[in-house]
């Protein structure tokens, strides 16, 4: 009799969620079993220098770093926000739920990150929509005010600690590199591992996100203000310019419309049409812009796209080639992309495309010109050897700034480029 009153016991207990009579059941037990479905353990593959393997033949080998850390699901489609220390300089990046709510170990892609203000958005991918933190505000806050942190601390994962808000507008420096202004100050535990998981309030909403421990003091964490996270999500780790691949389009505000077409672009090497209005893209429907742009954010090139297009009544899909990132920013500040080549023994970048309306075409350059140098005002010449180069040099500049160049022409086709006969100066106006 005992061994079945036992066994009842085990098989038939009162859920405490579904039992609202429960003291047990406090807010704190609420956020966390609202939120925590949608907090992530990530653990980060980094390449941790060489030492010495008495069994390789060669003597050293490389020897990879496994870090660990946190973040939050913020889109059903898999978009997880977190701190850019987590996965920076990582080769590989992993995600895992909680496993009482998905047991998958998904690969997660770097799709963004702002190193300046430690955030980064990752992507993942799955057969179902992913559970989403709540945001709320950071701009109510009251020192004081109850708070929940949930993450993977000291490698006990999903964990979960609680505090107070013990200060508002902290500034903190890390190093000469990294510094955070107005930040969050709790005293609920925040150690390593904590980064990038969400700060809560009593109503499960995402009011922070925990990143920096203070080693030198007992009970003070710090957390970036949800606030923060938003406007940093919109203006970089979300905005168009984040998007990996180049398409040479802009879609109208708050339509799917295209109000502009980059000429000699990808779109319009593709016969798109100012006025067209995508609908799909690589076979999903989208219904707003800001879900085109979601959906399109992790596409790199060279991988064809496939939009599906309503142009007068007619829907119709169209597979583009989409441009990277650098070739893209090039053509649009400059009107141009370009390749690496070697000439003689020095690395130059040589014109690949002219655009027909950009700055270089009306500076009147051309294919196979080769940019020697470049300079703005009275500043030292630069000599850039890669588009990467070139992109982040031209992207310190507003629009309209004047780019003084030295391109080289080999007018006779010699391929020997004359520095006396085949130098060319001219100013290249930003746009």
């Amino acid at each position: 009799m005992l061994e079945l009153l036992l066994l009842a016991a085990i098989q038939l207990p009162v859920p405490l969620q579904t039992d609202p009579n429960n003291p047990r059941i406090t807010p704190e037990v609420r956020v966390v079993q609202s939120a925590s479905p949608s907090v992530v353990y990530i653990e980060a593959a980094k390449p941790g220098g060489w030492y010495i393997d008495p069994a390789s033949t060669r003597g050293l080998s490389t020897r990879t770093l496994v870090t660990g850390g946190s973040g939050v699901v913020i889109d059903k489609s898999g978009y997880i926000v977190t701190n850019s220390h987590v996965i920076a300089g990582a080769s590989k990046v992993h995600v895992q739920f909680a496993p009482q709510y998905d047991e998958t170990l998904y690969e997660a892609e770097v799709v963004s990150e702002v190193p300046s203000e430690d955030l980064a958005l990752l992507k993942i991918r799955g057969p179902k929509d992913f559970p989403v933190v709540t945001m709320g505000t950071s701009s109510d806050l009251m020192i004081g005010e109850r708070v929940i942190v949930i993450g993977n601390p000291l490698g006990q994962n999903f964990s979960v600690s609680s505090g107070i808000i013990s200060g508002l507008h902290r500034d903190l420096a890390i190093d000469q590199d990294l510094r955070f202004p107005d930040l969050l100050q709790t005293d609920a535990s925040i150690n390593p591992g904590n980064s990038g998981g969400p700060v809560l309030n009593v109503l499960g909403e995402m009011i922070g996100m925990a990143t920096v421990v203070n080693q030198r003091a007992e009970n003070m964490g710090f957390a970036i203000p949800i606030d923060r996270i938003k406007e940093v999500l919109q203006d970089e780790l979300l905005a168009p310019s984040s998007a990996r691949a180049y398409l040479g389009i802009e879609l109208a505000a708050d339509t799917l419309e295209i109000g502009r077409i980059t000429p000699k672009g990808p779109a319009d090497q593709a016969g798109l049409q100012v006025g067209d209005k995508v609908v799909g893209l690589n076979g999903e429907r989208v219904e707003s812009a800001k879900e085109f742009h979601l959906k399109r954010l992790p596409l790199r090139a060279p991988t064809p796209i496939q939009l599906s297009i309503e142009r007068k009544a007619r829907t119709f899909d169209v597979s583009l080639k989409a441009w990277n990132k650098i070739d893209g920013i090039l053509y649009e500040r400059a009107g141009l992309t370009t390749d690496r080549v070697v000439v003689g023994n020095f690395p130059l970048l040589c014109v690949r495309n002219v655009c027909p309306d950009g700055p270089a075409a009306a500076l009147g350059l051309e294919p196979e010109d080769l940019i020697e140098a470049l300079r703005v005002g009275e500043a030292r010449p630069v000599f850039v050897s890669s588009a990467v180069a070139l992109a982040a040099w031209l992207s310190q500049f507003p629009a309209g700034t004047a780019v003084e160049i030295d391109v080289l022409r080999d007018d006779n086709h010699d391929r020997k480029y004359s520095q006396s006969e085949e130098l060319y100066k001219g100013v290249l106006t930003l746009r």
